[in-house]
């Protein structure tokens, strides 16, 4: 998304959940009297792509500028779906908001997740500063290999 690929997002979305969280997660399932033989479901918030999107374009600044900011309209994915095989795939997924319930993760480990535009400015952050993006992305973002 930084280096503005796709240029058009589809109406897909997920939930994310920080890797932070995950870990603070880890080490309280390590420590829960409760937690030993249990299995937890650590998810975050939902986002669909769009929003993930508006969150880089307007959390990063210049950095942001080449984030998609538009979608494409659901029948035409289908439309190309016929004909891409990369689309296909999504084909079932478009505009289905999947819940996932972390409310035993909550109860029992005090699972929390940090707010939902975080995530996304941290990890693009984290992406640019350690030229973590291919060269091409690079390229488009203004940012040089380092």
């Amino acid at each position: 998304m930084l280096a503005g690929k796709p240029p058009r997002l589809l109406n897909l979305g997920l939930s994310i959940v920080d890797v932070r969280d995950l870990a603070s997660a880890h080490v309280a399932a390590l420590t829960a009297p409760q937690a030993p033989g249990e299995r937890f479901l650590c998810t975050g918030h939902f986002l669909w792509m769009v929003d993930i999107a508006r969150i880089l374009r307007d959390g990063l600044g210049a950095d942001g500028a080449r984030v998609p900011n538009k979608a494409l309209p659901d029948y035409l994915v289908y439309l190309l779906s016929l004909f891409m095989p990369q689309l296909r795939m999504f084909r079932h997924d478009i505009g289905q908001r999947r819940h996932a319930d972390n409310s035993k993760a909550r109860a029992i480990l005090g699972f929390d997740t940090r707010q939902p535009s975080e995530t996304p400015i941290d990890c693009a952050r984290s992406l640019l500063a350690h030229a973590l993006l291919t060269e091409d992305a690079q390229m488009n973002t203004g940012h040089a290999v380092g």
